[in-house]
């Protein structure tokens, strides 16, 4: 259910959904991101810059991260209403991806249920 235009995640199907301005819902799927990055190509505070445009995007959101600079490695989760919408974020915002994967399954501490 949504109420004052706020994010809602509905417990019973997990969609999340989200109602923009003008009172629309739109379903925000999560997707599962793999970057290889060379390292020292960005800073903390460059990432740090990415998940905050990532939060202000009308479209694409940020959901979790995980980096190491040191290794060029990174993880991100990421809330967007379709695969092609998270890389044309990614190319826009010059972060190069290895892969884009939608989420069906996710679990923290040993609970695993649907995304």
């Amino acid at each position: 259910m949504v109420k004052g235009g706020a994010q809602i995640s509905s417990v019973g199907d997990e969609t999340e959904m989200e109602t923009t301005k003008k009172g629309i819902q739109n379903i925000m799927a999560k997707f599962m991101c793999t970057h290889t990055i060379p390292p020292g190509k960005f800073s903390t505070d460059q990432l740090r810059q990415f998940a905050r445009a990532a939060q202000q995007d009308p479209t694409v959101k940020g959901y979790r991260s995980f980096a190491n600079l040191a290794e060029g490695k990174a993880v991100c989760v990421m809330e967007a209403p379709s695969e092609a919408a998270v890389a044309t974020w990614f190319t826009k915002m010059g972060m190069p991806f290895d892969s884009i994967t939608k989420v069906e399954l996710e679990g923290e501490r040993g609970n695993i249920q649907p995304a």
